[in-house]
């Protein structure tokens, strides 16, 4: 989360970092308007959210977010009204279009995790998809959940559990964060992953 206040010389930029851990925003949020900014940029969609709690005067402007109608942050994509704009993604809702691709390179019968974050505003529409889409290519899938980092290791054992051949990581800032955890996961025990982004890839992930 950062907040930009003017100076006669340039700009001021004071940043606040979660370090994967959603809770503190609200603080952060409270935090930074005590500075009296023009402008808030509020990274994923709960750092957004505790800023829209926090302020309805100081724009806000979204990055890393994902279907900002569905979960409330604006009206509409063409006039989104209130104090918040930016730029909104819909890559979580590739999830279903991930396994699908991750299907065709896993060994059969296909058991596929989904390593997922249930806390966020759109998990139960995710999950939705994802299982419609398992049952139409036939794949065993299982929900994984991890909230915070704090919660991964823990996560990816149940993956190992499970026996898992596949393994589907979500589109969540958390993962993201924390992708060299999962990655190493993945190739340690030679399972196949698809990630929501192309930084895992470039670490070493296969899709």
């Amino acid at each position: 989360m950062l907040a930009l206040r003017p100076l006669s010389a340039g700009v001021i930029f004071d940043v606040r970092y979660a370090e994967g851990r959603s809770e503190r925003f609200p603080e952060f949020a409270a935090d930074l308007l005590r500075f009296n900014p023009d402008v808030i940029l509020a990274v994923t969609e709960p750092a957004v959210q505790a800023a829209k709690r926090a302020t309805s005067t100081v724009p806000i402007v979204m990055l890393l977010v994902g279907d900002s109608v569905q979960t409330g942050l604006v009206a509409s994509l063409a006039r989104p009204g209130a104090n918040v704009t930016g730029l909104t993604t819909l890559v979580p809702q590739l999830a279903s279009k991930r396994l699908e691709i991750l299907a065709e390179v896993t060994r059969k019968p296909a058991r596929i995790a989904f390593l997922r974050r249930p806390a966020a505003v759109n998990a139960t529409s995710i999950w939705d998809d994802v299982q419609s889409a398992a049952r139409q290519i036939n794949v065993a899938i299982v929900p994984i959940d991890a909230n915070e980092a704090g919660d991964l290791e823990r996560a990816l054992a149940e993956v190992a559990r499970f026996g898992a051949n596949g393994l589907l990581v979500d589109a969540a800032p958390t993962f993201f964060l924390e992708r060299r955890l999962i990655l190493d996961f993945a190739i340690a025990h030679r399972i196949p992953a698809a990630y929501g982004f192309r930084q895992f890839v470039d670490a070493g992930g296969l899709m």
